[in-house]
């Protein structure tokens, strides 16, 4: 039996049994055979959307003259959340400990918790931004209370006045997401030990059931739980392929906008119950990352240049993890943007118009305005296009100025026997976004402008067909 504050879960082997203990606490009443039964019944419900295949029904628990059972003959007298049972190893914490899994499979996650968000009916009364803006406060206040160190106390402090301070710059922001039914029901309590490796893939269990206003929330507020809780616990690759999946499924780029200010939020959160629980030696990597989030460097604004099958988009993925920014990707924006105009394999896409003028002209002005979001929060972009016309060069390097960001173009160069061959087998594998295929390159190369001198674009060239392209790209932008 493991035993935590407002449960005790009994492991049986193939099966996990949580029951809700009778008490009361500021923050639940378990007191009443009524409300423990009710409380099952919402916990099956929230994580079934998450995990369905984790959590199997509401058992009775039955008394009869000689025992207690599960599911038996007799009088009902409480009520459990059955469950099937896994092994603490395939905890998402655990397996990151032990280096059992790969960015790769947190960016799946990420777009399944999307699939998840999107299936939530918008929540009929979306949370009021004086109540979000009440919460940072409460929760910054309660942080400082129960910090013994002086010096803790007085960041943690400083962390809530920043927060105070850019809560009310994002009120217009909040309220229109609020507006636009970005806030739903979500998970409530998404860190790594809530996430397993459960028949395969990444799941996420054990939301949040005995408040509807700790998980009735903006999705980027979720979405930052994790995202904080990877950085912290130092898998910054693994928390920018999550954000990354998140993003991309999503579309939702003006959620960065939220981001460091709710990541900021999460970890005076944990901070407060590290410190709670004894963990005295943790709590500082927290409190550094919510100064961070608040007091974010520079952001860089990256584009990536280059034909088709020149690398480009496998650069700015390995990039976007170590660096690490927000990958934005041309192949996938063109579907939001633009019908899609060739349906069919093989299809010549440039005769189809999905790259006619107007086309190409829409799809930029749509990356530009999501960098933009990005950008005004704090992350560093890569912006994943070919960026072959001088105008969308200079477009861009106006949007960096405007945005105080750094820019910096990265040129990704390879034989011409390369560039087919890839495409050849992108086209065979179907796996991947872009569409392009020898036709495209064949447009590219016929109205492609190069980079020239005047244009004063800072450019780093990067020989995709080396085994040391990624070395190469890395060792110039730093420089």
């Amino acid at each position: 039996m493991i035993e935590t504050h407002i449960s005790w879960v009994i492991l049986t082997g193939d099966f996990a049994y949580k029951i809700k203990r009778p008490i009361r606490l500021p923050f639940v009443d378990y007191r009443e055979p009524a409300a423990r039964r009710f409380y099952c019944e919402e916990e099956l419900r929230l994580n079934r959307r998450f995990a369905p295949e984790l959590y199997l029904g509401v058992s009775t628990i039955t008394r009869s003259p000689d025992r207690l059972q599960m599911d038996g003959g007799g009088v009902v007298c409480d009520y459990a959340v059955r469950m099937r049972q896994f092994a603490s190893a395939d905890e998402l914490g655990r397996l990151l400990q032990h280096d059992q899994v790969q960015p790769d499979e947190l960016t799946r996650f990420g777009r399944e918790l999307w699939a998840v968000h999107r299936g939530i009916v918008p929540a009929a009364a979306a949370p009021r931004f004086e109540r979000w803006r009440e919460l940072l406060a409460e929760n910054a206040r309660q942080c400082v209370d129960v910090l013994r160190d002086p010096a803790l106390r007085q960041r943690a402090a400083a962390c809530g006045a920043g927060l105070a301070t850019a809560a009310t710059a994002l009120q217009p922001l909040f309220e229109a997401r609020a507006a636009a039914g970005c806030a739903r029901e979500c998970h409530g309590d998404l860190h790594i030990s809530n996430v397993a490796r459960i028949g395969g893939r990444l799941v996420a269990f054990d939301a949040l059931e005995f408040d509807p206003g700790f998980r009735l929330m903006d999705v980027a507020q979720e979405v930052a739980f994790l995202s904080m809780d990877l950085c912290t616990h130092g898998y910054v690759a693994h928390g920018a392929a999550f954000l990354n999946g998140w993003l991309a499924a999503s579309g939702d780029y003006p959620a960065c906008e939220l981001l460091n200010v709710c990541e900021a939020h999460w970890a005076l959160v944990r901070a407060k119950v590290l410190e709670i629980a004894g963990a005295h030696a943790r709590v500082d990597r927290f409190l550094a990352h919510a100064e961070q989030r608040l007091h974010p460097a520079r952001p860089r604004l990256i584009l990536m240049h280059g034909w088709s099958g020149s690398g480009k988009s496998w650069v700015a993925g390995q990039l976007s993890q170590l660096l690490p920014a927000v990958w934005i990707r041309s192949d996938v924006e063109r579907y939001r943007v633009v019908s899609h105009a060739a349906d069919a394999p093989g299809e010549d896409a440039v005769a189809a118009g999905a790259y006619s003028p107007a086309n190409v002209a829409a799809v930029y002005r749509h990356l530009g305005a999501m960098a933009a979001h990005a950008l005004r929060g704090g992350r560093s972009v890569i912006v994943d296009a070919s960026f072959l016309a001088r105008a969308q060069r200079a477009e861009f390097a106006r949007l960096a100025v405007a945005q105080g960001a750094s820019l910096a173009v990265i040129a990704c160069e390879a034989p011409e026997a390369v560039l087919r061959a890839r495409i050849g087998k992108r086209q065979r594998l179907g796996a991947d976004a872009s569409e392009a295929g020898v036709d495209v390159l064949r447009w590219q190369q016929t109205t492609g402008q190069a980079i020239a001198t005047d244009e004063r674009l800072p450019v780093i060239h990067v020989r995709t067909d080396q085994e040391d392209a990624l070395d190469q790209a890395l060792r110039q932008l730093h420089a």
